[in-house]
């Protein structure tokens, strides 16, 4: 696997995405007729007022198109899982969390905001990285064991992501291909992937 995503949970990828393609992107769902399609919902302990997606066509489009390249730079194969789409408004928050077993390997994308909010997630050694994505910029970062989260409220009125998730199509996580089995991993998965991280990455030293 990558030796940066072993080492640090996670890659920053600038400009990963076309300019053109995420501006339309944005405008979409940030659209009534984007609105429509989604499902709005305010949880204060989680995320506070969203609009949210759950394999819209467009990121699915992503997330199938994005595949190879994502093989490419993890550096081992992978199968597609799901696609998600969040439209954060004003004072919406993101607390510090991991996700689910389909999000072994994730990406974020940025497609356009009013205002610029701040990314944080944690290294295998427990220190924060705080970045900040423009429209078009990524990350990919190991989404069950990194704990990541938003910086304070956000300030504007509309911030668009997109979430691609994958497994490793050889891994613990395999089943969870297209999040078709919703079967919970022995217990213990999470602290096996990373053992199984840091010896990927002793190897490659």
């Amino acid at each position: 696997m990558n030796p940066g995503l072993l080492e640090n949970n996670y890659i920053l990828l600038r400009d990963f995405l076309d300019k053109g393609l995420v501006n339309d992107l944005y405008h979409f769902f940030v659209s009534d007729e984007g609105k429509k399609t989604g499902r709005y919902i305010d949880e204060p302990d989680r995320c506070g007022p969203t609009y949210n997606w759950y394999c819209p066509p467009q990121a699915q489009e992503l997330l199938c198109y994005l595949t190879k390249d994502v093989v490419d730079i993890c550096g081992a194969p992978l199968f597609p899982t799901y696609s998600y789409v969040r439209n954060y408004l004003k004072d919406s928050h993101l607390v510090k969390h991991t996700d689910k077993p389909p999000c072994e390997v994730s990406m974020t994308i940025h497609l356009g905001s009013d205002v610029e909010w701040e990314f944080g997630i944690l290294d295998p050694e427990g220190k924060e990285h705080i970045t900040v994505l423009k429209p078009g910029d990524a990350i990919m970062y190991y989404g069950c064991i990194a704990p990541h989260r938003r910086v304070g409220l956000y300030k504007g009125d509309q911030f668009v992501q997109t979430f691609l998730h994958w497994v490793r199509s050889r891994g613990p996580l395999s089943t969870r291909i297209f999040d078709m089995k919703n079967d919970e991993p022995p217990k213990g998965w999470k602290t096996s992937l990373i053992s199984e991280y840091k010896e990927l990455l002793a190897k490659q030293r």
